[in-house]
Formats: C-alpha cells, structure tokens, sequence
C-alpha cells in the first residue's frame, strides 16, 4: 500500500500539468450539468418519509396554525418610542400585510402594555393597551417594553432602538391537503391489515404523485418566497429613501 502511494505521489509530482488538465476536464464536464442541480431544503427531504416526529410536529401546526414567517427588522433614524417612529411602523406593517403572500405582520406595534396604569393582576386582561392607545406614556412604555423578558431581545433589542416585525406567510391548502393524504397511505402501507397487491400497488402510485407533486409545491414556493424577499428589501429601500428625503 505504501508503495502505491509512494508512486502515486511522484507521479503526480512529476506530471502536474496532466493532473491539473484532467482535474480542469472533469469540472468542465461536471459543469454541463449544474443548471439540473436542486437543493431541496424543505422538511421533506431533510427528515425521512414518514417521520414520526415531524408527522407530530404537523399536526400541532395544524392545531396551532402554520409557522411559515420572515422577521424584518427596523431602526429608525430617530427615537423609536416617538409618535414620528410609531407612525412610520405602523405604515409599514400596513404595507408589508398588503404584499402577496404575506397572512398577517406583527409588530412592536402589538405588542400589549400591562401596567398602565399599574393594576392587580386580576385586573390586568380588562386593562390592555398597546403603542397605539390614545393617551399612553412612551416613556414609561419603553421601559416596560425593554424590562420585560418576553419581549427583550425578541421584538425589541437591549438599548431600544431596534425592533423586530414577523411576517406570517400564507399556507398552501393543496400542499396541506398532499400532506394529509400521504400520512394516510403511509398508514396503511405500513399497517398489518392485509390488503391485495393490485391496491397496494394503486397505492405506491398515488404516493409517488403525490411525493413528486409536493417536490413541485417546495420548489414554487422556495422561489415565491424568494421574490417576496426581494419585494420587501426593494420596499424597504423605497421607505428609507422617501424617509430621508422628507
């Protein structure tokens, strides 16, 4: 063995422009195919078909709603706890939940004020306010905002001068629906009933459609979140432009 290396060594020593013009043909062959190349990094294809765990994780999404979001961030020039702020967040998040796609934008914004006034526990859930209520201190609002755990380093950074916005995406009814069907084949793939060979074949064949069918849905909406991306990064630079010359 280490003879062959040995040789293998000074025949490449020997020879570097051989080597470095086999090297440079196989990447120019590998190269032809590189517009077929796909990542695929959807749950589907990082987890095995029929993952117990994920199966569970659908349906608590199912239960709880979908966890498709983005998380846009936002520092304005001035005081973020300042009407002339508040004002342009809430123009934001009013056009953000415009775009396509886009279900709903929670921001800062909704972010509920506990203690103003300062009242019992028991009184707290018919005393709720937020940024927007008429007559709410900012000030104390902010320190309230920024002391609390919940939202301190979520929707708002230490020094408070930066906040953070989710934007919930819409679901897929045909890729949900996909899903379910393909848990319900699985089931009975893999279920000790006995079934025929002609049904359990019809089976395979419907959960090979729907496999593909649900590679197609990930690559449409991998390449429909990224258009909205780029949608909200070109609104963003529109804002902040508008803002700066006003």
């Amino acid at each position: 063995m280490k003879n062959l290396i040995s040789k293998y060594s000074i025949f490449v020593i020997k020879n570097p422009l051989l080597i470095l013009s086999a090297v440079l043909l196989v990447i120019l062959i590998a190269s032809q195919g590189i517009t077929n190349f796909k990542l695929d990094a959807s749950s589907d294809a990082l987890v095995l078909e029929g993952d117990e765990s994920l199966k569970t994780y659908r349906e608590n999404e199912k239960e709880f709603g979908d966890s498709s979001f983005l998380i846009v961030t936002f520092k304005p020039e001035f005081e973020l706890f300042s009407y002339q702020s508040l004002n342009q967040l809430s123009q934001i998040e009013e056009s953000l939940s415009k775009l396509d796609g886009v279900d709903s934008v929670l921001s800062l914004l909704d972010a509920p004020i506990f203690f103003q006034p300062k009242v019992g526990l028991t009184e707290v859930a018919d005393n709720l306010k937020d940024l927007t209520t008429e007559g709410i201190d900012l000030i104390k609002a902010k320190q309230e905002i920024i002391n609390n755990p919940i939202y301190r380093d979520l929707i708002i950074s230490k020094d408070g001068s930066t906040t953070a916005m989710q934007i919930v995406l819409r679901g897929n009814d045909e890729y949900d629906s996909l899903i379910t069907n393909r848990y319900r084949i699985l089931d009975i793939l893999k279920s000790k009933e006995p079934i025929t060979n002609e049904k359990k074949t019809l089976l395979q064949d419907d959960l090979e459609s729907i496999n593909k069918r649900i590679s197609e849905l990930n690559d449409n909406e991998s390449n429909f979140n990224s258009s909205l991306v780029i949608d909200i990064v070109i609104y963003f630079k529109f804002i902040y432009i508008i803002y700066l010359s006003s």
